[in-house]
């Protein structure tokens, strides 16, 4: 059963947020502005190469995602700004083409020193996203994967890419737009995930072959840590991945803006 079908038998109406077209000033203040623009032009590459009005956009909507979500630190480490504002900068920078940014299925972010197990489990993990409403996350990995650059391992992607599949899949802020071209890149990347989860050669790496979820969020992963080698090795998954993250990050020079011919 096909997302759009799923978003068109719940009619399901989008409302859009007022939010993006307000004066930045009006709701962060000068000091957060300078904060956030500090820590993520050190951290975050992404966000480095936007224009200035981009950057202004960015900020406000990683000011709004964070004061929705409660953040909560685990095994002793203590959550303050700098991993409120990095972990939502994974979140802005994936829905950067998108109307709806804030994932409104998760509330809760947890947050461990590094890697994680649950009680009476021996399963360590390093970050984990599921229909609870929950996003657990390492915030080691969560570091590396913003340091190491075009390994095309992203921890914070890698999650956010679950929970933004998860809210779709759930039918919450999905406009059918995205539903059909979601079926659409679904469609087309079929092959590739069988080729994989057959241990044939791919650019994608292994872990893709796990599930069908897995491998959307291994395709999200590769399309912001290696988009050139992504389109230039897999082109029929890369630009309908474009079309539905509305963006192209090969297009740096431009606010990652999808050329609409593509």
């Amino acid at each position: 059963m096909g997302l759009a079908y799923i978003i068109g038998i719940a009619a399901f109406m989008y409302l859009f947020s007022k939010f993006s077209g307000i004066s930045l000033s009006k709701y962060v203040s000068a000091a957060d502005i300078d904060f956030y623009n500090e820590l993520l032009t050190r951290h975050n590459g992404y966000y480095k190469q936007l224009s200035s009005s981009g950057q202004k956009k960015f900020i406000k909507r990683l000011h709004h995602f964070r004061h929705k979500k409660t953040f909560v630190g685990k095994n002793g480490l203590k959550i303050d700004s700098t991993h409120e504002t990095l972990i939502s900068s994974a979140a802005i920078q994936i829905t950067f083409g998108l109307e709806n940014y804030v994932l409104s299925n998760f509330r809760e972010i947890m947050v461990f020193p590094d890697t994680f197990r649950f009680t009476h489990s021996d399963v360590y993990y390093k970050g984990l996203t599921g229909q609870s409403g929950k996003i657990f996350l390492s915030w080691e990995d969560f570091l590396e994967g913003y340091e190491t650059k075009e390994d095309k391992l992203n921890l914070g992607i890698h999650e956010m890419a679950h929970a933004l599949e998860l809210t779709a899949l759930l039918g919450s802020d999905t406009t059918m737009d995205f539903a059909v071209k979601y079926d659409t890149w679904k469609e087309k990347s079929n092959d590739e995930y069988h080729r994989i989860r057959n241990d044939e050669d791919s650019f994608l790496r292994n872990y893709a072959g796990k599930s069908e979820r897995e491998f959307f969020a291994v395709c999200i992963e590769h399309f912001f840590e290696a988009p050139k080698e992504f389109s230039d090795e897999l082109p029929d998954i890369y630009i309908p991945l474009c079309n539905l993250l509305n963006q192209d990050p090969r297009n740096a020079h431009c606010d990652y803006l999808l050329e609409k011919s593509i």
